[in-house]
């Protein structure tokens, strides 16, 4: 009996070990390393017993014990032919027992179907490299990209296609809808406009309470559904937010406005205006769709989106690492909330407490319908020539590709090149370019002599800058650089970026 005990203990502590995956505190920088490792153990003991006294395993123990059945022979796969959906959130521990069946059963075909810019189950043990470096993971492959779209138009494509693919890590797709409109469906609003705001704001400030940021983003989408059903009566309309707390008011709202802090307006929305209406949050979301999605909670800090919570360094250490783009799974929430409507997607923000993301798409290469002055007027800034008093900038396109020249004419000469990062006016000064756009600031390397664009070579005696005119026939240039030197400066404007 004690041995079989004995046994037991040892197994579950080899699936344990695996279901951990061997963090190795010490590499994760945890402070008090022994502490949270004492603490760890006595966790996993705690649970261990439990488990055993309920003679139950748990799902991971389930994907653990069939991986370990087919490794050692003792089942035979019948499966010959496998098929796998949402391969982009598989678990390390789901691919083993996959791989295991195909290691062991001759022939085996494999077929997986996932969408890597819609890994967003991070905290399920998902991990976005399995799909995007597939060949790493389990050799050589066939891939088809499915590039079409019969839920959005083209606007809606045109945008997040751009966001999302902001991280090199994600697959270059190029999706295409047949429902093809050159007017902008994506809208950025201000929470703090309109005439609801204002009732509630005045409201809060005689009875002296606090007015939450919530609030004004609820009150914006109250505005916007009696706008929506005015217009499309039997449209379905869908808000969505990152966080339950943030939904919490136009829920109480849409079930009894008496019991709401939208008593005053208890009559803006008749019941038909209510039907048909969703309340998602964006992890929720997936997978649905409306006619009109309003999203909330843009704006910065904490509770913001992108959400700036982070896990204690313990959790990380026992989840799979994520990859080290700024907000990559974020982006990807961002582009499954965004992608949820057939028609027009509407984002309202905080200009007050700005967003990384609304910030980031305030930029010429995103079709972008800006409903708010305050947003308007920090896009308008991005385009303001800093050589004159009232110039614009204007796209044109020249004899050798886009550029920028200022509105004032002949008053100013100025021509910006067009920023290779978001489009936006990218100032020359002496030896690099700097983009306007101050979530941007990609800075390039340009020749102090002719100002073309400077591209890092490798001499006889190291790394070097040199002109992209050295070898032309006509006009050449053989101008160099120093690269640390260069590089130094590059650097140093490249970190002057706006979040």
């Amino acid at each position: 009996m004690r041995r079989k005990e004995k046994r037991r203990k040892k197994e579950r502590a080899a699936i344990l070990h695996k279901k951990s995956g061997d963090p190795g505190y010490k590499n994760f920088h945890i402070p008090y390393p022994e502490y949270y490792g004492s603490f760890f153990n006595r966790l996993v003991r705690d649970y261990c017993a439990e488990l055993e006294q309920q003679h139950a395993i748990d799902f991971d123990d389930m994907i653990l014990k069939a991986t370990d059945k087919i490794k050692s022979g003792t089942f035979i796969s019948p499966w010959k032919y496998i098929l796998i959906d949402e391969f982009q959130d598989i678990s390390l521990a789901r691919l083993e027992l996959i791989k295991q069946i195909i290691a062991k059963t001759s022939g085996c075909v494999l077929n997986c179907v996932g969408d890597d810019w819609q890994a967003i189950y991070h905290f399920s043990g998902g991990k976005l490299e399995v799909t995007t470096r597939f060949s790493d993971y389990i050799g050589t492959y066939t891939l088809t990209k499915l590039e079409k779209t019969y839920r959005y138009n083209s606007s809606i494509a045109l945008t997040v296609g751009a966001f999302i693919q902001a991280n090199p890590e994600q697959f270059r797709k190029d999706v295409k809808a047949p429902c093809i409109d050159n007017n902008p469906h994506v809208h950025l609003l201000d929470c703090r406009d309109g005439n609801t705001y204002k009732i509630l704001a005045e409201h809060f400030v005689k009875e002296n309470k606090k007015f939450h940021t919530s609030l004004a983003m609820a009150s914006k989408a109250i505005e916007l559904i009696k706008d929506i059903k005015n217009r499309d009566p039997k449209a379905s309309v869908a808000i969505l937010a990152r966080y339950n707390f943030l939904l919490t008011p136009l829920i109480r709202f849409l079930k009894n406005p008496l019991n709401s802090h939208f008593y005053d307006i208890k009559d803006y929305l008749s019941l038909q205006d209510k039907e048909n209406i969703h309340i998602w949050t964006f992890q929720r979301a997936k997978g649905l769709e409306a006619d009109y999605c309003i999203l909330l909670g843009f704006s910065g800090g904490k509770f913001g989106f992108p959400s700036r919570i982070t896990n204690s360094v313990l959790l990380d250490a026992l989840m799979p690492q994520t990859d080290p783009y700024p907000y990559s799974e974020e982006r990807r929430l961002f582009y499954v909330a965004l992608t949820r409507a057939k028609k027009d997607s509407y984002i309202v923000a905080d200009p007050l407490l700005p967003s990384v993301f609304v910030n980031e798409i305030l930029s010429p290469k995103y079709h972008l319908d800006i409903q708010s002055s305050r947003f308007a007027h920090q896009f308008r800034e991005i385009f303001k020539c800093p050589f004159c008093k009232n110039g614009y900038y204007e796209l044109v396109e020249g004899r050798y590709g886009p550029y920028y020249r200022c509105t004032s004419g002949v008053i100013c000469s100025s021509q910006p090149r067009v920023c290779e990062i978001c489009g936006a006016p990218s100032i020359d000064k002496k030896e690099i370019s700097v983009c306007k756009n101050p979530s941007c600031r990609h800075a390039i390397a340009i020749c102090a002599l002719c100002g073309r664009k400077m591209v890092l070579r490798q001499g006889p005696h190291g790394k070097f800058w040199g002109c992209t005119g050295y070898g032309l026939k006509q006009d050449p240039c053989k101008f160099t650089q120093n690269f640390e030197r260069l590089n130094k400066i590059l650097h140093l404007y490249s970190k002057q970026k706006i979040f």
